[in-house]
């Protein structure tokens, strides 16, 4: 009897044992030579340094995190506070840094802008957006309020500057964030310039002087494309061989409240995620998303290619749900957790298509700097249009190829690929928007309810 009961212990401790294993993680590494091995060249190529741009860009950002911000808030605050008051505080910030547009422009005018490369503690150094946010409206708006007060040299330094800190951004060879940061503040100086223009005494030269600043917005946008790129080496390549120490450097991909670690690497207070990880599988795949991200930054918005965002967003709907964490703790939600555990376990490369479907790869970038492409170069129209009226007894042409002399080549839609769209008798230029719908110009400055994306030439 003590035999049988010994060896049913033994048969229970090996089942016990079996069942604990079935549960537990099965993340698997690789080496970053077996990562790289699999990923095409254009993910690793290392970009040229340029030592003196990243002196320069190094340089701004020191003198714009100098600024008094309070000030700055005074600026951007107009609505809150009488236009006089608001026209007192503008002069007075910038009587208080008389030589800060000299010297931002002064170096802007020596070259490009790049981002010196992460920090030793895997920060990047990217510059400050917030700040740089109010910088520029702090300039646009008062080049508004000079505007009001026909001081029409002071508003054009300071919108040439603002435009040309924009752009340099732009072109910085940053990572995402730099680049979405950078569309956002060429909007702000887009949405400035549209409202100067309603101004009838704003002198003819001054137009010209700043159209001829405000150049055409990429065709092709490779500085969305080398942001995506920047992104990629910095945060998911050191991530993808193992997902662990991507985690403990706190690059999150997945949820909040979730940690890969399942070991002594737990963080408290967050659900482990269990399941196989094929490291070579997730880079060749990881790789693919990549490039076609790459190439949706080069394509117009009509012929996006989103078979990876509906390939994982369809693989995720496979994988088991996770146990809701937000459920009171019982018998029943630990049952629930050991069942998903198994699942996950059971699924190949689980953890791989997760990190994968909650990655960077939407269309978000790409819907971001459609929209600042379709508002700048219509925007272009808008100064040529003033050109033009100037030139022709208050007339506008009849056809597009009136502005040519003033704007070069017609700008493209970013969304359709086609000529944008111009209507001498609506007195518009427009672009189809996201839904790639003609809607007869249904433009305004709320981008997330109009229905086309442009200005009005009514004057």
């Amino acid at each position: 009897m003590r035999r049988v009961i010994a060896v049913m212990g033994v048969v229970a401790a090996i089942l016990m044992f079996a069942g604990w294993r079935a549960v537990q993680p099965k993340i698997r590494t690789a080496t970053m030579d077996e990562i790289r091995a699999v990923l095409p060249e254009e993910l690793l190529a290392v970009p040229p340094v340029d030592a003196e741009a990243q002196a320069r860009y190094q340089k701004v950002v020191d003198m714009i995190g100098k600024l008094d911000s309070k000030q700055l808030v005074k600026l951007v605050t107009t609505k809150k506070i009488p236009a006089s008051q608001a026209y007192a505080a503008s002069i007075a910030f910038w009587q208080a840094n008389p030589h800060l547009c000299s010297n931002i422009s002064s170096i802007l005018a020596e070259g490009p802008l790049q981002t010196p490369p992460p920090k030793s503690d895997g920060d990047s150094q990217f510059l400050p957006m917030i700040a740089a946010k109010s910088f520029i409206k702090g300039a646009t708006t008062s080049a508004r309020l000079y505007t009001d007060h026909g001081e029409y040299g002071e508003c054009t330094k300071l919108m040439l500057m603002s435009i040309s800190l924009t752009n340099k951004i732009m072109g910085a060879r940053g990572l995402l964030i730099n680049y979405l940061g950078a569309v956002t503040l060429e909007a702000i100086v887009t949405r400035a310039l549209d409202e100067f223009l309603s101004n009838a005494g704003f002198p003819i030269e001054d137009v010209r002087q700043i159209l001829a600043s405000y150049g055409p917005a990429p065709q092709s946008d490779e500085y969305l494309a080398a942001a995506t790129v920047a992104d990629f080496q910095h945060y998911a390549l050191p991530m993808l061989p193992d997902p662990k120490v991507w985690w403990q450097s706190k690059k999150h991909v997945l949820p909040a409240d979730t940690d890969v670690a399942g070991d002594e690497g737990n963080s408290k207070g967050k659900e482990d995620i269990y399941g196989n990880y094929d490291a070579i599988e997730t880079s060749k795949l990881y790789g693919h998303s990549v490039m076609v991200a790459i190439a949706n930054a080069r394509r117009p918005f009509a012929n996006l290619d989103m078979s990876v965002s509906k390939a994982t967003e369809a693989d995720a709907k496979t994988l088991p749900q996770e146990v809701d964490a937000e459920a009171p703790d019982s018998l029943g939600k630990r049952l629930d957790k050991l069942k998903y555990r198994f699942l996950m376990n059971k699924a190949h490369n689980s953890l791989g298509r997760q990190i994968l479907a909650y990655s960077f790869m939407g269309d978000h970038a790409v819907s971001a700097s459609c929209r600042w492409r379709a508002q700048l170069d219509a925007t272009r129209v808008l100064f040529a249009s003033v050109l033009y009226r100037a030139a022709h007894g208050g007339k506008l042409p009849a056809a597009y190829d009136g502005f040519l002399p003033y704007v070069g080549s017609w700008p493209q839609d970013p969304y359709n690929g086609k000529p944008l769209i111009y209507s001498a008798a609506k007195e518009k230029v427009y672009s189809v928007g996201e839904n790639l719908i003609d809607d007869g110009g249904d433009v305004g400055f709320d981008i997330s309810k109009a229905l086309d994306l442009g200005v009005s030439l009514k004057r």
